[in-house]
Order: C-alpha cells, then sequence, then structure tokens
C-alpha cells in the first residue's frame, strides 16, 4: 500500500503528453535545408530541360519547328475531338431509361 502511494504521488506531477524532442529553432533549420535542396534540385531540372528544348527545337534547320509541332497537336486533337462529337450525339447518353 505505501508503494502504491508513492506511484500515485510520483504520477501526480508528470507531464499527460509526450514533449518535443527538438527545439522550434532546430526543426526550423532542418525545414530550411531540406527547403534550399528542393529549389536547388528544381532550379537545375528547369535548366536541364530550358537547355533540352533549345537543343531539341531551336537546333540548325529546325527553327520554328515546336511552334509546328504544337499547331499539329493541336489539329490531331481538334479531328479527335470532332470524332468523338460525331459517334456520341447530344442526347444518346443514359437519361430517360435509354440503357440497354
Amino acid at each position: 500500500r505505501e508503494e502504491c502511494t508513492r506511484l500515485y504521488k510520483e504520477m501526480v506531477f508528470q507531464c499527460p503528453y509526450q514533449l518535443p524532442t527538438m527545439s522550434l529553432a532546430e526543426f526550423a533549420e532542418g525545414e530550411m535545408a531540406d527547403m534550399r535542396e528542393r529549389q536547388q534540385a528544381q532550379a537545375s531540372s528547369q535548366a536541364r530541360q530550358k537547355y533540352d528544348d533549345d537543343d531539341r527545337w531551336l537546333c540548325g534547320d529546325r527553327q520554328g519547328a515546336k511552334e509546328d509541332w504544337e499547331e499539329e497537336q493541336k489539329v490531331y486533337k481538334d479531328r479527335n475531338w470532332d470524332d468523338w462529337k460525331d459517334e456520341h450525339p447530344y442526347g444518346s447518353g443514359n437519361k430517360n431509361n435509354n440503357i440497354s
């Protein structure tokens, strides 16, 4: 009984939750370091992407080829949309028990 009383007295002034293991300054330092690494990786990725795009589209006799390619892709997208609209007329969905 005496031991139980001692245990309860020790438990009275304990923190009911787990205390933090690092200070706010340490956490902020870690987050800032992670952010710097992400920014450096993103910057190098963007620089590599820009170099690849420039190398792919603007070298030699390919001047303006990127714009031609984008326009061609837009034409294909429009054609596919027109084909889809022809195959699926307005009102042919599953409304009004039109399900077979």
